[in-house]
């Protein structure tokens, strides 16, 4: 991956002579090896192209290198997989629909989020109040905090969890996945749910639990790559 210097473009604040082309260009080259399982794991998960992703790492890598510090104590891979993850994660962010809650439900799941702490919840609580503080997170979620790598990693890892929520909920079979859709996102009641559905509320009762029970199977088994 071969970069031109351009006016104007700096590698660690200074002028990206050739020289530094040289060396920023050798040391991409270097860790190209970083971006290809982060970038494989995620085509995984969403279904997009490899390649696509490679590319979008590639800029968190190139980005990686020029706030690397090496006097700050932490490895340059340590370093870059952050930035990586954080490109290829706003990158799926804005091309990869995610479930939304309708207002009212996300503002219970806001409630139960401050109260939560301590308190065991029911499996639908549990996936609005995973659903709230995973979309904090991404508003959260941004450059300066990348430099502090187990801070950056530990919001990589908690964005992540929603998009493989996600991911498992599209997989769900029709029945379940309709269920979940209309009580757990959309807040009707399991009566409501019967009646358009045109079967028996516990029917539908059985349907959300089985599909939040295979998600949460499926989200515990997962191990994403390192």
């Amino acid at each position: 991956m071969l970069l031109s210097a351009k006016a104007g473009d700096a590698t660690h604040n200074h002028p990206l002579d050739k020289t530094c082309l040289k060396r920023r260009n050798r040391q991409i080259q270097d860790n190209l090896h970083l971006v290809r399982p982060i970038a494989r794991h995620y085509a995984q998960q969403t279904g997009l192209e490899s390649d696509d992703l490679l590319q979008v790492g590639c800029l968190g890598l190139i980005k990686a290198y020029n706030r690397y510090d090496a006097q700050r104590g932490a490895p340059f891979p340590s370093f870059a997989k952050p930035h990586i993850r954080g490109a290829i994660l706003h990158f799926l962010r804005d091309r990869v629909g995610l479930i939304r809650l309708p207002r009212a439900v996300e503002e219970r799941a806001m409630q139960m989020a401050r109260s939560s702490e301590g308190s065991a919840l029911s499996p639908a609580d549990a996936l609005m109040v995973d659903h709230y503080r995973s979309k904090q997170h991404w508003v959260e979620f941004n450059d300066e905090l990348l430099d502090d790598t187990a801070q950056a990693m530990d919001l990589v890892e908690r964005s992540e969890t929603w998009s493989r929520v996600n991911k498992l909920f599209r997989n769900l079979g029709k029945d379940d996945q309709c269920a979940l859709q209309m009580v757990v996102i959309d807040g009707m009641s399991l009566r409501q749910t019967a009646q358009l559905v045109g079967v028996s509320a516990m029917t539908v009762q059985r349907r959300v639990k089985r599909g939040l029970n295979t998600i949460a199977k499926k989200l515990n088994a997962a191990q994403p790559e390192a």
